[in-house]
């Protein structure tokens, strides 16, 4: 009997035992892996759609002339110009006063007035009707003018130094897309830039659907592909294809660098937008522990603005965060003749993971 107990524990002890309870985890932990993508693939899906429904009733104007705003008269000023002057255009679109009165406006980020103004329309009808109306008159832009009844009161305000000639004046009526979609867009943003850049002597096209940029032929159909961005958001990662034959590609990762670190700046560190003072990037560990520095300042956090104030560990953590590209890039040569195939070769391994 002792013998037979021997021999059995033996055999479980075998190298084929072992191997089995390997398997069998590796089982389990695959199964756990697939099941957590699932849930996160979910939620992403989940997230976008909510977002572009929100978005789908709602129209941006941009590029407002600015002011030196003094009080709540002159914010409210402001707003009234806004609200008449849209409301002016949506009637011309031949939109009842009904759904115009239900217009919702978006004017301030935070506390400031934003150079953007962003209106639900309450459906995605109105909203089409308004932004064809104004694409097929106007194609998207008009000068920007005060009605009558807040022409004193507005005339009195001083311009705002920071005006650009030629842009802050002229309004462009654009449909509101939502976050994830504009973050699906930076990596192309990038491309465009960059081959613009390295190769000011093409004349190129640019198609958002399938984050490419190519060469057109004479009916504006694709004859070469330039770049392609290859997007996984699972793993946040996005592969840039450049044509090899008209791009160096180490010429173009340094480009493409540069680029990220510009657009880190743009959204990161400083006391507003366009105007940092700092970025991660250009700031040293000694920098950092100074006691004589202003790395504080440069950042923003040099001094409490008193109860209500929020914590410096926190608006850290959220700068560090937006200031990050939402995608990890690399840069990878294909020839002309293989984009096509390559691009359905991603495709097709994205659907096979996502169904």
């Amino acid at each position: 009997m002792r013998q037979r107990n021997l021999d059995e524990e033996l055999l479980q002890d075998s190298p084929s035992k072992r191997i089995g309870d390997v398997l069998h985890d590796l089982k389990d932990m695959t199964d756990d892996f697939n099941q957590q993508q699932a849930q996160v693939r979910f939620l992403i899906w989940q997230c976008a759609e909510r977002q572009r429904q929100e978005a789908s009733t709602k129209i941006s104007i941009k590029n407002w002339w600015k002011y030196e705003l003094q009080g709540s008269r002159d914010y409210f000023a402001m707003e009234s110009h806004r609200q008449s002057l849209i409301e002016f255009y949506a009637k011309e679109a031949g939109i009842v006063d009904g759904k115009i009165k239900s217009f919702k406006y978006s004017n301030y980020v935070g506390r400031n007035l934003s150079p953007f103004c962003v209106v639900d329309t309450g459906d995605s009808r109105t909203r089409q009707l308004f932004l064809e109306h104004m694409k097929g008159q106007y194609a998207n832009k008009v000068k920007e003018w005060v009605d009558s009844t807040l022409q004193t009161e507005i005339g009195a305000m001083r311009s705002d130094r920071y005006n650009k000639t030629g842009v802050n004046g002229t309004l462009v009526f654009e449909p509101m897309i939502s976050t994830f979609d504009k973050v699906q867009s930076i990596p192309l943003k990038l491309v465009m830039t960059v081959i613009s850049e390295l190769r000011p002597d093409l004349t190129w096209k640019k198609d958002w659907a399938h984050n490419t940029v190519f060469i057109p032929d004479a009916a504006g159909q694709v004859e070469t592909y330039l770049a392609w961005c290859a997007l996984d958001h699972l793993h946040g990662r996005c592969v840039i294809y450049i044509n090899e034959e008209l791009f160096d590609k180490r010429a173009f990762r340094q480009a493409i660098t540069a680029q990220e670190f510009a657009w880190t700046s743009r959204k990161g560190w400083g006391k507003s937008k366009s105007k940092t003072l700092a970025t991660v990037g250009n700031l040293s560990r000694d920098d950092v522990v100074n006691p004589e520095g202003s790395f504080m300042e440069q950042i923003g956090l040099a001094k409490s603005e008193g109860k209500g104030k929020r914590n410096a560990y926190s608006t850290t953590v959220e700068r560090a965060m937006k200031s990050e590209l939402p995608f990890r890039i690399e840069v990878l040569s294909l020839a002309t003749t293989e984009f096509v195939k390559t691009y359905n070769e991603h495709l097709y391994k994205l659907l096979t993971r996502w169904s």
